[in-house]
C-alpha cells in the first residue's frame, strides 16, 4: 500500500513541478515589489528560471530515485520502514512551497521552506545513522538514496537561505538596531547550522553545509551595497566558517568505512596453512563509548599466534576469529576519545586470548575496534611497518626488563635471542637504559644486532650460550640475562656459572621457542619442574628466576611510548608480505630465523 502511495505521489509530484517551473517563467517585474522590499534588481537570491530548472532536476532526481529504490528489498527497508509517512509528507510540503515561492508569496514560501528543511533535516540524519554508505557492493541500494538524498536536501537549506533574505533581509538590515540583531542572528544561525551538519553524523552533510555557505557567500556579494560594513563582513567572516565544516565534512567523508570486511580468520586447529582462511565478509565492528576504529596499514606476526592454532583445541579456542595482534594504522573513527581524531597514525595491540581479541577481532583485517587505551600515537619518525611490530614484543620486552628485572644503568645484560622480534626491542631498551648489553644470534646476523646497540654479540651456532658461559665466565658477570626466545632450560640451569647471585633470571615462557608442539609437552613439563619446582638443597639452580608475559589488555605501555617517541626505539622489520600472501609470512615466521619482524601489509 505504502508502495502505491509513494508511486501515485511521484506522479502527482512530477506534474506540480512541471506546473512551477513553467510559472518560472514568467517572475521578473514585481521582484522588487515582491521580494525584498526594495532590492531593486533581480539576483544571485531572487526567483529566476535557472534557480527553478535547477530544482526540477533535482526534485525529480530524488524523487524518481526513491520511486525506484522502494521496490528493491534495501530500498524497501529504507524508505518504507524507516521513513515511512515522513517522505509523502515531504513532497507535499515541497510542492506547496515551490508553488508558493513561485507565486511571488514570501511569507507563505518561508513557513513551507522552514517546514521543508526541518522535515529534510530529519529524515537525512535518520538515514546517515541508520544506513552508513559502504563500499561493497550490497550497499548500491543505499548510495542510490544517499546520493540524491544529499542533493535535494543541500537544496532545501540552501532555499531557506534564499527565501529568508529575499523576504526579510534587506528590510531588517534598514530597520533599526532590534532588526539588525534578527538579521545577523539570522546568519549567524545558518552558519551554526552548517556547522552542525559537519559533526551531527561521521562524514556529517557535505551537501548541506555546503549549499548553506554557497547561500552565505551569495548574501555577502549580493547585498555588499547596503549592509553596514561591519554586518557585511561578519557575513563574510561567517561563510569562511561554515566553508570550514565542509572541508572537515569533506576530510570525514574520505573515510569510507564499509559494513564488511576482508580477513584472514582462524577456522581449525592445526598449522597455519590448515588453519587459517581468507574471508571477504567479517564485520566490521562500530566503536562503543571510548573506544576507536583503525584502519589497519601493517600487521605483525607473532610466535604466539601460529602456536595458539597449532596446540589449542577448537572447543577450548572457540574459533573462528580473526588472527594475530600487533598492527599499525590509522583512526577512522572515534567515540568520545579524547586522545585520538580522526586520521591519527597509531600503533597497537588488540587484548590477547586463545579466542582471540575482544570480539573476535584480529591484527590480519582491514579495520580494528579497540579500546583507546590500547594504541599509541606513532612517530612521524617511523614507517607504519616498524610501528606494528612495537606492540606485543615491545611490551613484553618492557615487562621483562624494566617490570620485572629493574634495569639501570651500569648493569652488565645478557639477551639470549637478539635478533628476534623481543629481543631486538630488548637490545635497544637495555641500551636505552645505560645498560651494557651482550647478545646472542646466529652469525649471519650478528651484524645486525650489533647496529641495535649491542656491546658484544655471540654466534649461538659454534657454541650453546650457556656452554660458552660456563666455560668463559664473563666479566663483570651478568645482573640480568633475558631469555627472549626461551628455547631451552639450560641457559637457566647452568646460570649459576655466569648470573651474579643477586642477579634475576628472566624469560618469555616455559619454553616459547618455535618448535612448541604436544610432541614435546613432556619433555616442557619435566623442564619446567627443574626450573620453578627443583629447590637448590635437591640440585635446583640457586638464582631468581621469573617469567613475564605479554599484557593481556593491550594496553599501551607509557615507557615504551616515551621511548618510541625519543627515537631511542623502533620496530626491526626483517621482511614484508602482502595481505594475500600472509600464509608464506608464517612459513617465514615459523622457520626461527627472522631476524626482527615478520610484517604483514593489509593496505599497500
Amino acid at each position: 500500500m505504502a508502495m502505491l502511495l509513494n508511486t501515485f505521489l511521484f506522479l502527482w509530484y512530477t506534474a506540480a513541478n512541471v506546473f512551477i517551473f513553467s510559472l518560472a517563467f514568467n517572475i521578473d517585474a514585481d521582484i522588487p515589489r515582491r521580494y525584498g522590499y526594495g532590492l531593486g534588481k533581480p539576483g544571485y537570491l531572487t526567483p529566476s528560471p535557472w534557480i527553478f530548472g535547477v530544482l526540477f532536476i533535482i526534485h525529480l532526481m530524488f524523487a524518481g530515485t526513491i520511486l525506484y529504490t522502494q521496490w528493491t528489498e534495501k530500498g524497501n527497508e529504507i524508505v518504507i520502514e524507516e521513513l515511512g509517512l515522513q517522505f509523502p509528507l515531504l513532497l507535499v510540503l515541497s510542492t506547496l512551497w515551490a508553488g508558493t515561492w513561485a507565486r511571488q508569496l514570501p511569507i507563505p514560501s518561508f513557513i513551507f521552506a522552514v517546514l521543508v528543511c526541518l522535515v529534510s533535516s530529519n529524515i537525512f540524519l535518520r538515514l546517515k545513522r541508520g544506513y552508513p554508505l559502504a563500499a561493497d557492493s550490497e550497499m548500491q541500494e543505499r548510495a542510490l538514496v544517499h546520493i540524491p538524498f544529499s542533493l535535494y536536501h543541500g537544496w532545501t537549506v540552501f532555499i531557506l537561505i534564499v527565501n529568508s533574505f529575499t523576504s526579510f533581509g534587506p528590510t531588517w538590515f534598514h530597520s533599526g538596531p532590534v532588526a539588525r540583531f534578527f538579521a545577523i542572528w539570522l546568519l549567524a544561525t545558518l552558519c551554526g547550522v552548517s556547522v552542525s551538519y559537519a559533526v551531527a553524523t561521521k562524514g556529517g552533510d557535505i551537501a548541506g553545509a555546503g549549499v548553506i555557505t554557497l547561500g552565505l557567500f551569495a548574501i555577502f556579494f549580493e547585498s555588499h551595497h547596503y549592509q553596514p560594513e561591519w554586518m557585511h563582513w561578519a557575513t563574510f567572516v561567517l561563510a569562511f566558517i561554515s566553508l570550514g565544516a565542509v572541508v572537515k565534512s569533506a576530510v570525514e567523508m574520505s573515510y569510507n568505512i564499509p559494513r564488511i570486511q576482508k580477513a584472514w580468520q582462524i577456522m581449525r586447529q592445526g598449522k597455519p596453512q590448515v588453519a587459517l582462511e581468507f574471508k571477504s565478509n567479517v564485520p566490521v565492528l562500530q566503536p562503543d563509548d571510548g573506544q576507536v576504529l583503525v584502519k589497519i596499514k601493517s600487521a605483525a606476526l607473532n610466535p604466539v599466534g601460529y602456536k595458539v592454532m597449532k596446540m589449542l583445541p577448537d572447543l577450548i579456542a572457540r574459533r573462528p576469529y580473526t588472527a594475530e595482534y600487533d598492527f599499525s594504522g590509522v583512526v577512522v573513527e572515534e567515540n568520545n576519545s579524547t586522545r585520538f581524531k580522526l586520521g591519527d597514525e597509531v600503533y597497537g595491540q588488540v587484548a590477547a586470548g586463545v579466542t582471540g581479541g575482544p570480539r573476535g577481532q584480529g591484527a590480519l583485517a582491514e579495520y580494528v575496534t579497540l579500546d583507546a587505551v590500547q594504541v599509541a600515537h606513532k612517530p612521524e619518525s617511523i614507517s607504519f611497518d616498524e610501528a606494528a611490530g612495537l606492540g606485543m614484543a615491545g611490551r613484553t620486552a618492557i615487562d621483562g626488563l624494566v617490570d620485572i628485572a629493574k634495569i639501570h644503568p651500569g648493569q652488565h645484560v645478557f639477551i639470549n635471542g637478539g635478533s628476534s622480534g623481543v629481543g631486538s626491542i630488548a637490545v635497544q631498551i637495555a641500551k636505552a637504559y645505560g645498560c651494557t648489553v651482550t647478545a646472542s644470534c646466529s652469525g649471519r646476523n650478528m651484524a645486525f644486532v650489533k647496529n641495535l646497540g649491542a656491546d658484544k654479540v655471540i654466534d649461538y651456532t659454534i657454541s650453546p650460550p650457556h656452554e660458552l658461559f660456563v666455560k668463559n665466565p664473563p666479566s663483570p658477570l651478568f645482573d640480568v640475562i633475558f631469555d627472549a626466545v626461551a628455547t631451552t632450560t639450560w641457559l637457566f640451569v647452568n646460570c649459576a656459572s655466569y648470573l651474579k647471585p643477586d642477579g634475576i633470571f628472566v624469560d618469555t615462557g616455559a619454553n616459547s621457542g618455535a618448535h612448541l608442539s604436544w610432541s614435546r609437552t613432556p619433555w616442557l613439563i619435566a623442564g619446567a619442574a627443574q626450573v620453578y619446582l627443583l629447590p637448590s638443597w635437591l640440585g635446583g639452580t640457586n638464582r631468581k628466576h621469573a617469567s613475564c608475559n605479554d599484557r593481556p589488555d593491550g594496553r599501551a605501555v607509557p615507557e615504551l611510548e616515551k621511548l618510541v617517541e625519543a627515537g631511542k626505539v623502533k620496530g626491526v622489520v626483517d621482511s614484508t608480505h602482502a595481505f594475500g600472501d600472509t600464509l608464506k609470512a608464517y612459513e617465514k615466521l615459523m622457520t626461527g630465523h627472522a631476524a626482527g619482524k615478520v610484517i604483514v601489509k593489509v593496505e599497500d
